[in-house]
Formats: C-alpha cells, structure tokens, sequence
C-alpha cells in the first residue's frame, strides 16, 4: 500500500511525514501599468559573492549549487553575473541567518541585494544537491521526496531580480515547497515519478522576457533552450 502523503510545519522536535518548507520574499515585482519592471536594468552585470560564515558543515557544497543557479538565470535573462573578490563590496550577497523572525519552515529570505539561507534549512543541506527531484533517506528507515536545492536557490535569485511569488501550475515562483515523507524506498520511487521534473513555467519566462530581454545584450545566450515544467500545484507548495 503505497504510504499517505501528509504535511506538518517543522517544529522544534523535528520534522515529520511531510515538511511544508516557503520562501519569503523582500523584493516584490513593481509594476508600471502591466508592464513589470526588473530590479536591475536589462542587460546590467550584477557582482555577487558568497559568505560562508555560519554554513552549517551539512550544506557546505552549496556554493557549487549557487554558481550553477547563476549560470542558469544568466542564460535566460542575459545579465551578467561576476563573482566579487574578497572583501570587495558586491550588487548581491548569498550568506546565512537563523531567520528565527520568519515563520517556521522558512528555508530562505531574497532583497534586491542579499540572499540568505535558514541554518535549520533543510532544502539547503548537501542531501538535496542539484536540481533534480530526488529521493534521500530520512529518520527510521523512510525515505523523503522533494526538489533539489538548486531551485530553492533559483527562487530566490529571482526574487532579487524582481519576482514576487506566483499562483501558478509549476512556477519556479510558487511560495512553498513539500518534501513528501514515504514509508518505503518502492513508494519513494513511486512519488519521484508521479511528478514532473521541475523547470520554468510559461509566466516564470515571459517574466523574464519582460523585465530582461535578452535579446537586446551584445552576450545574449538566445539559443539556449530554458528548462520547462508541467507540474501540479502542489510541486511547491
């Protein structure tokens, strides 16, 4: 019998069945009319660095994680994205924060010009590296479903960007996730197939193509075809 799906807020003792894990936003969408205007001008080159002061010893790859996320946003908004050198002051700065001032379960927070990342975060730990859905192993012999952390971070670079969160089937913008508990790894693997791999949904590109036309920028990677998604609602949510 394939185990129930259920979902809990992280508390204090711990998660259990399901973690229901957000994202809250600093940097919402401005709008001019219905036109939605980016939090940088087309085309702009944005210096970023990563503090790593506080990274928990379980999340100490993500920096791999966080220049792909870059790489991936770079080609389909056609910023440009420059790794400051120590100690030099950057447009935007990934670090980390207990976040305790946010509700329970918050993984991550993105400004305009900062990015951080909950200690207690359990997307960002090195068991859910990449941008895959993935199966890991949990407490007592379960195994937990979810999207790799690549997208976490994602979402939240396109928050600096100017993205609020999104209603939409499959956003990359949804303001949640769930990390799906199952009792066996056969129910695991079951729940890993019943979704879509994640991707970009229509509104998260026509999103860019609207506040970050690449087209216009003398380095536009134009043929790079972006990822896609049809996923249910619930995929972040």
């Amino acid at each position: 019998m394939r185990a129930a799906r259920c979902v809990l807020v992280a508390t204090a003792v711990g998660l259990a069945c399901a973690l229901s894990v957000g994202s809250s936003a600093r940097a919402d969408v401005v709008a001019h009319a219905d036109q939605p205007l980016g939090a940088h001008e087309p085309c702009a080159q944005i210096t970023w660095a990563y503090v790593a002061s506080g990274e928990p010893v379980t999340s100490n790859t993500i920096g791999i994680d966080i220049e792909q996320a870059i790489e991936r946003v770079a080609e389909l908004s056609g910023l440009t994205f420059i790794k400051a050198g120590a100690g030099t002051p950057s447009d935007l700065v990934f670090g980390w924060a207990t976040l305790d001032e946010y509700p329970p379960g918050t993984q991550a927070v993105g400004w305009r010009s900062q990015i951080t990342f909950a200690t207690s975060s359990e997307m960002a730990r090195n068991k859910w590296a990449g941008f895959k859905r993935k199966v890991v192993g949990a407490r007592y012999g379960s195994y937990d479903v979810g999207v790799g952390r690549g997208w976490l971070i994602i979402h939240e670079i396109m928050h600096s960007l100017g993205f609020a969160h999104s209603e939409e089937i499959g956003s990359v913008m949804a303001a949640t996730a769930i990390i799906v508990n199952t009792g066996s790894r056969t129910d695991a693997l079951r729940e890993l197939r019943s979704v879509r791999a994640p991707g970009f949904s229509a509104g998260d590109l026509a999103g860019f193509a609207s506040m970050y036309p690449r087209e216009q920028c003398v380095s536009s990677a134009s043929d790079v075809e972006p990822e896609t998604s049809s996923l249910p609602a619930d995929w972040m949510k």
